[in-house]
């Protein structure tokens, strides 16, 4: 790491902390000493940042953030191209993929400033990083990507992201992952107007699962205990 990336590696770590300690504020504020340090800015605690508005509900900060760092963004992601960067590039785009799907902007693959281009990116990008041990978008992402498709009515897109991802997932032994992604199909009605053989997949990545990874959890309800009059039957 050259000596600002390696700092700012340590500021974000110290934003992490303080977000541990419910310090929201104290994280906000290291996590914008990171973002603005160099020419570029730093993708992860830009992302981190909306995460902490997401979080926290905070639309309009989210929007404001947006617009502070939506052009240099784009800049710092065309550099990382020009230098076949592959992990930094996925940042970049996961961090304006995640802002943007939480803006509701979902736009489509030919549309740069929304979630759906972006996060296609993202996950053609880290299939792509050698540097990545478990290659492929995170859950949350899967979920954002798909939930995209979805509100833009494709929903033969949606299932298909989220059964890629399932398999991708199951092939590296995270079947946790792999639940989580699928989850959601029948609840959102995917199969519906499905084609045979986009059916058939779903269906074979689901044997592949135990039940309780597709089904939500719920409370264990213990039964109460019997009176002693009831147990005699009195």
């Amino acid at each position: 790491l050259w000596p600002g990336e390696a700092f700012r590696t340590l500021v974000r770590a110290l934003a992490r902390r303080e977000t541990q300690k419910g310090e929201l504020g104290r994280a906000e504020s290291y996590l914008h000493l990171s973002a603005d340090l160099g020419r570029d800015p730093d993708p992860q605690a830009v992302g981190d940042l909306a995460k902490l508005y997401i979080r926290r509900g905070e639309t309009e900060r989210l929007e404001a953030l947006a617009k502070e760092y939506e052009p240099a963004l784009f800049h710092g992601k065309t550099l990382a191209y020009s230098q076949s960067q592959a992990e930094r590039i996925v940042q970049y785009h996961v961090t304006l993929g995640r802002i943007y799907a939480h803006l509701g902007r979902w736009g489509d693959e030919q549309t740069p400033d929304s979630a759906i281009f972006q996060l296609e990116r993202a996950r053609t990008w880290s299939r792509e990083s050698a540097a990545r041990a478990e290659a492929g978008l995170e859950p949350e992402l899967v979920n954002l990507l798909a939930d995209g498709y979805l509100e833009t009515q494709r929903r033969e897109e949606s299932l298909r992201v989220r059964t890629d991802a399932a398999q991708r997932y199951i092939d590296q032994g995270r079947v946790e992952a792999a639940g989580t992604v699928l989850k959601p199909v029948e609840k959102n009605q995917l199969l519906e107007g499905a084609r045979d053989h986009d059916i058939q997949i779903y269906q074979r990545l689901r044997t592949a699962l135990p039940v309780e990874r597709l089904q939500p959890k719920v409370e264990k309800l213990q039964a109460p205990q019997a009176t002693a009059a009831e147990a005699g039957g009195g």
